[in-house]
Parts: C-alpha cells; sequence; structure tokens
C-alpha cells in the first residue's frame, strides 16, 4: 500500500517516542492498524488521519 509523505512522517515520529525495545512492535501495529483503516475507507493510500486513528487505537504516548 502507498503512503502520503505526511503520512510516514507522522509514523516515524510516533516511533521515534517510543522506547528502543518497543520500536519494531509499535511500527508493525501502527503501520498494520494505518494500512486496515485506510483499506476500511476504501483507499489505497494510507493518509495521516489513518496514522492518527492507528495511534487512537494503539494509545501509543500514554504512560503505562
Amino acid at each position: 500500500m502507498e503512503w502520503e509523505i505526511a503520512a510516514r512522517t507522522r509514523l516515524d515520529a510516533l516511533i521515534a517516542d517510543e522506547k528502543v525495545l518497543v520500536r519494531i512492535s509499535a511500527a508493525k501495529r501502527l503501520r498494520d492498524g494505518a494500512e486496515s483503516a485506510a483499506r476500511s475507507d476504501g483507499r489505497e493510500c494510507v493518509e495521516i488521519r489513518d496514522v492518527e486513528v492507528a495511534k487512537r487505537g494503539l494509545a501509543l504516548g500514554r504512560a503505562a
């Protein structure tokens, strides 16, 4: 699936905020969630709004 530049930049920023040991897992979950959100809307390109939907779904950036 293709990604808009803004969406890829936002994904990279969210991953950079995570601890080193969880980055790979967080990146995969965010990518999968964003692509799923785009597909659900019938699109073939991930937009920044899809990354935000995935972020909310994973609750990244919150203290445990």
